[in-house]
């Protein structure tokens, strides 16, 4: 069922979704299809856990069945 979720995205396109997690590696973005995205932090500081943010995908790694995508906009603060 992951692997049919990663389809229907396609890098370059921009996603909504909601910040589920920030930590070392980056900032988890959980898309309104049930998928996370992992993004670097943003320059204009770290959005809070609860947050809406856009991302742009820019790789789908189908091994590791993860998306990557930078923040484009994000609320920087929980709806």
């Amino acid at each position: 069922p992951y692997e049919k979720a990663l389809r229907k995205y396609a890098v370059g396109n921009r996603y909504v979704g909601t910040v589920s997690m920030v930590d070392a590696n980056g900032v988890f973005v959980a898309l309104d299809g049930g998928v996370d995205c992992l993004c670097p932090y943003p320059p204009r500081g770290v959005p809070v856990i609860g947050s809406r943010a856009t991302v742009r995908l820019y790789k789908i790694d189908d091994e590791l069945k993860r998306l990557k995508g930078d923040i484009v906009h994000a609320t920087y603060a929980p709806d």
